[in-house]
C-alpha cells in the first residue's frame, strides 16, 4: 500500500503539467495573430521564423501535454515539453537582459515578461520530471495513437502557418 502513495503523486504532478500544457496551447490555437505578434516581440528571430514558432509551438503544446497528461509516451512528451519550457525560459532571459516590456505569449491574457515566469517554467519542468516517475497506463493501440496525434499536430502546424502568411 505505501508504494501506491509515491505513484500516485508523480501521475498527479504529470497530469498537472500536462493540463497546463493543454490550456497554454489551446489559449494560443485561437488566435494565431496574437501570438506571432508576440513572438516577434521578442526580437529573437525574424518574420518568417517566428511564423514558423507561431503555427508550430500551440499544436505542438498542446498534443504533448494531452499525451503527457494521459501517459502516452510519458517520456518522448516530457522531453518535447523539457525542450519547450527550455526555449521559452531562454527567450524570457534574453528579454529580460535587454529590458524589452513584451508580453510573454504564455498563454490567454497579456502577461508581461517577468523573472516569476523563470520561476514558474522551473516549477513546471519539475513537475514534468516527477511525472516521468510515475506509471503510465497500458493503451491498446499506442502507437497509432501517437502517429494520429502527431498527423493532427503537423496538419495544424501547416494550416496555420498558411493563415499567418496571408
Amino acid at each position: 500500500m505505501t508504494d501506491a502513495w509515491p505513484d500516485a503523486l508523480f501521475a498527479v504532478a504529470r497530469f498537472a503539467a500536462g493540463a497546463y500544457f493543454v490550456w497554454s496551447g489551446s489559449s494560443k490555437l485561437g488566435a494565431p495573430a496574437t501570438f506571432w505578434r508576440q513572438v516577434m516581440d521578442y526580437r529573437i528571430v525574424g518574420p518568417r521564423s517566428s511564423r514558423a514558432i507561431a503555427a508550430g509551438v500551440p499544436p505542438a503544446e498542446f498534443i504533448a501535454g494531452l499525451f503527457f497528461a494521459a501517459g502516452v509516451l510519458p517520456i518522448a512528451m516530457g522531453i518535447a515539453l523539457l525542450c519547450l519550457l527550455a526555449v521559452f525560459t531562454v527567450a524570457i532571459i534574453s528579454s529580460l537582459s535587454r529590458r524589452l516590456d513584451n508580453e510573454c505569449g504564455c498563454g490567454a491574457g497579456t502577461a508581461r515578461v517577468s523573472p516569476w515566469l523563470v520561476v514558474r517554467n522551473v516549477g513546471l519542468a519539475t513537475l514534468v520530471v516527477a511525472g516521468f516517475f510515475s506509471t503510465p497506463p497500458t493503451y491498446v493501440g499506442l502507437w497509432f495513437v501517437a502517429a494520429a496525434g502527431a498527423a493532427t499536430a503537423v496538419a495544424i502546424t501547416v494550416v496555420r502557418f498558411k493563415v499567418l502568411s496571408r
